[in-house]
């Protein structure tokens, strides 16, 4: 009988609801009487019990830890090792040693009895002063949340992110000044493009935020009375944090023995496929000839795998790609693996099942493949599956 601690500790306080704006990733999932988060507390569990024992006590600390950067990483990198080796890759060492004294991940061997490293990296798309600013901006959120407000709900508008800490109490009072002198005449009612007066603007500093009042189409008294959260729109390259961090994680290991698989979980919620593209061959561009007005499109050689001298990064065999993956919706995500066009260590394409991509003539060539879910032996859209499922048994 292996010694495995339990993953999630005991909760004394259930969560009944949605999280707060503050609450970390850990205790949500821990405390959280949903369905969904029960099935996904046991998956956790399961998943956690198929690694070696001398590894799991550091990895469910870095789950517990509270942080959820440190939560995210663990997280994928669990399901990471659960989807190499539900196909068949036979897991030989974790963090193992190389040449330069790094350590990538996972070391697996395929069910060829070849060998190949993993390494695992979210990609946040934000800055760590940026994070620490939207730390900023949700406690801004739970402060509004616990005004209590009959029949409208505030609609908060960021122009941009706090700087500096907000004196909460002052910003509260001000706030429910206001709401109550908009609900002191009970005729009033609360569309959002009617009366000037229903917005009310916060001012610390530099920082401004505008809080509209919306009538609620439930005449009751809500506990949560942010009912949307808005900010202004932004020019973003979403392409240019996964360059960096492949290019980073494609040089921390030096020259491998084995083929390097990145495993990539791209948080950024603006990042698409076309973007993991410009990371790797470039962002495309177009050329027009003022003359003729005709025009070209091509790839700049800006990408981790084609730069100015041609193909480069070769130490990374290939990409194993995933957007915006948690346990919560991670049986909906799709996954793929992007070969390099001319690797240092070449990894067959036949080994693996999920979609692949490869270089053929210069275009990039789709490989059929299972969906992640399915590889990793999950329903559709799990867990949001089992709510679905709850509703119409009981229709």
């Amino acid at each position: 009988m292996l010694n495995i601690p339990t993953v999630f500790e005991p909760c004394n306080q259930p969560i009944d609801g949605p999280a707060n704006f503050t609450v970390n990733s850990y205790d949500y999932l821990r405390c959280s009487t949903r369905i969904e988060a029960v099935a996904m507390r046991s998956k956790v569990e399961e998943w956690v019990s198929h690694l070696p024992e001398e590894h799991v006590e550091a990895l469910v600390n870095r789950i517990r830890s509270g942080d959820n950067d440190q939560f995210d990483s663990a997280i994928f990198e669990l399901a990471v090792h659960e989807a190499f080796s539900q196909q068949g890759c036979k897991l030989l060492e974790i963090e193992a040693e190389v040449k330069n004294g790094r350590r990538p991940d996972y070391l697996f061997e395929d069910p060829r009895g070849k060998k190949f490293y993993v390494e695992a990296k979210n990609i946040y798309g934000v800055s760590k002063s940026e994070q620490a600013r939207a730390k900023l901006r949700n406690e801004i959120l739970d402060h509004i949340n616990k005004i209590t407000t009959k029949n409208i709900f505030l609609i908060v508008h960021f122009d941009d992110l706090p700087d500096h800490a907000i004196q909460y109490n002052r910003m509260k009072n001000e706030i429910e000044n206001w709401l109550s002198q908009l609900q002191e005449d009970a005729s009033r009612d609360f569309h959002l493009e009617t009366d000037a007066e229903k917005k009310y603007i916060f001012r610390s500093q530099k920082f401004e935020m505008t809080v509209k009042a919306v009538e609620s189409s439930n005449a009751t008294t809500s506990d949560r009375s942010v009912g949307a959260v808005t900010g202004n729109a932004a020019w973003v390259a979403p392409q240019i944090p996964i360059r960096n961090a492949i290019k980073k994680k494609s040089n921390k290991f030096g020259n491998l023995d084995y083929p390097l698989i990145i495993a990539v979980n791209i948080l950024d919620w603006a990042a698409d496929f076309e973007d993991v593209v410009s990371a790797l061959f470039g962002q495309m561009s177009v050329s027009i000839n003022v003359n003729t007005l005709e025009y070209e499109h091509f790839r700049n050689r800006d990408g981790a795998w084609r730069g100015v001298a041609g193909l480069e990064g070769s130490r990374c065999s290939a990409i194993f790609c995933v957007f915006h993956m948690e346990m919560s919706n991670i049986g909906s995500r799709k996954a793929c693996l992007i070969h390099h066009p001319q690797p240092r260590n070449e990894i067959s394409t036949e080994v693996f099942e999920f979609p692949q991509f490869i270089v053929d003539r210069n275009e990039l060539k789709e490989l059929p493949g299972k969906a992640l879910h399915e590889i990793l032996g999950l329903a559709k859209n799990w867990p949001q599956n089992l709510t679905l499922s709850m509703t119409r048994e009981s229709e």
